[in-house]
């Protein structure tokens, strides 16, 4: 089926902001006395903070509320300073003057979706899906399969920008084509994807037919 959706996970793929997860993860962790493993940070990396701290409890024992509080506080300082990947503009401008639909996915919260909007100025999306929305996140593609039911479209005419094995785990589960970007891992974690290229400007027009 020829693509008519083409959906964008935010942190790593549009927002260079993935880097404010992890190192708000990680000074928030340090403030009570816990040295996350290099393992743990790549835990870390796509996920909400519900979902790693999860995840780690089975590692440490700490009190998730005053982790989670540091984290946000140190987040939101460096979420402010945060910049759009190049080339974002001009393909999103791109993609609408060819109507395509555009559908924004995130982990984070519809406050955090709704900032970068607001900042950067834009409004151009169909429909926004974020953490509210998913009972199952990622790897689960249900927060793909809203999109799709949300825009009434097939997941097979849609296709996802992801940045993490699990974004296009969930992607590829939801019955989408994926490409997947090495803003956050190296090509050889993303190999899933059914294209995977290290800047938005190398998409090609075939891939979205």
């Amino acid at each position: 089926m020829k693509i008519k959706t083409v959906i964008f996970d935010k942190d790593g793929v549009l927002l260079d902001s993935e880097g404010c997860n992890v190192e708000s993860g990680i000074m928030s962790f340090q403030d009570v006395g816990i040295e996350l493993e290099p393992e743990d940070i790549e835990i870390i990396k796509g996920r909400h903070p519900t979902d790693y701290h999860s995840l780690l409890a089975k590692k440490y024992n700490f009190n998730e509320k005053k982790v989670l509080a540091k984290k946000m506080n140190y987040y939101w300082k460096l979420y402010d300073q945060a910049k759009l990947f190049p080339g974002v503009l001009e393909l999103l401008s791109k993609l609408k003057q060819q109507h395509f639909k555009l559908a924004l996915v995130t982990s984070s919260e519809m406050i955090e979706a709704k900032k970068m909007i607001d900042r950067f100025d834009l409004n151009i999306f169909n429909t926004i899906v974020s953490f509210e929305d998913c009972q199952h996140r990622k790897p689960a593609p249900d927060c793909y399969l809203i999109v799709a039911k949300k825009l009434n479209v097939s997941p097979s005419e849609c296709v996802v920008i992801e940045d993490s094995p699990i974004g296009v785990k969930a992607a590829k589960s939801a019955g989408m084509k994926c490409i997947a970007v090495t803003n956050t891992f190296p090509k050889e974690q993303l190999q899933q994807a059914d294209y995977i290229i290290d800047n938005l400007n190398k998409i090609k027009d075939e891939w979205l037919q």
